[in-house]
């Protein structure tokens, strides 16, 4: 089993849409139920919904979500073979919980987008939602791609 987790600030945006994203492609791509694909914010309130412009931006690429948000915690991040952060504060947010709580875990612990921060599309309109739904059909896949043919090579 592989456990990816998508982290962002509030859990109601960029990571449950990465989630979302991520977990239609390895269905489709794989077809195998040993991925796990979950989300969580560092200052997330637990058990909000996400945000109407996130949903209609999946509903545009036929994508379902059903989830709440979750506070990222040392629990969930013990869990994970790999994590995806949406800017460098999150990186250092969850670099700092993985070392305060001794998380021994092997994991891999990225930025998803390799060049520059996610920005956090709330209160700005439909437009940015859309945007950053886009940007991550293809993003996801190549950022996973590697790390999921490693998966399905030794299963």
């Amino acid at each position: 089993m592989l456990s990816i987790l998508f982290i962002c600030s509030g859990n109601t945006c960029r990571s449950p849409m990465a989630q979302a994203i991520a977990q239609s492609w390895s269905n489709k791509a794989f077809k195998t139920n040993q991925i796990t694909v979950s989300s969580a914010g560092t200052h997330a309130t637990p058990n909000s919904p996400i945000s109407p412009e996130a949903l209609v931006a999946l509903a545009r690429h036929n994508i379902p979500y059903e989830g709440k948000s979750q506070l990222l915690s040392a629990e969930l991040l013990q869990e994970q073979d790999i994590i995806f952060v949406m800017t460098k504060e999150h990186l250092r947010h969850t670099q700092e919980l993985i070392v305060q709580n001794k998380i021994a875990k092997n994991h891999t612990l990225l930025t998803l987008h390799p060049e520059q921060d996610i920005q956090d599309p709330l209160g700005k309109g439909q437009q940015p939602y859309d945007k950053i739904a886009n940007e991550f059909m293809s993003l996801i896949p190549s950022q996973l791609q590697p790390h999921l043919t490693l998966l399905t090579e030794s299963a």
